[in-house]
């Protein structure tokens, strides 16, 4: 790793650094997971949705912007606010 990666990796970014929103997006991912293990769903593909839909939407509260707002276009903004675009939202999702 040179001197330059290691000086963006290491920059904080709405007090965390990129490892911490990483974590943060593994928390997200584990959650669906225990849900998902919960019921017992198997590969069911509309339950499946159904699941992510809740945990993202419902117990996490992540909401679309219905503005375009540049601040909604940053991933650990959108994580830390839970309030973004459409596509940050879906790069979650």
């Amino acid at each position: 790793m040179n001197d330059k990666q290691s000086c963006i990796e290491a920059m904080p970014m709405a007090g965390k650094k990129i490892d911490d929103w990483l974590l943060e997006l593994d928390h997200i991912a584990n959650g669906v997971k225990v849900e998902l293990s919960s019921r017992d769903l198997g590969c069911h593909l509309v339950e499946v949705l159904e699941v992510v839909n809740k945990v993202l939407f419902e117990s996490i509260g992540f909401r679309r912007s219905p503005i375009v707002d540049s601040k909604r276009s940053y991933l650990h903004l959108v994580l830390s606010s839970k309030y973004g675009s459409a596509i940050l939202l879906s790069i979650i999702y």
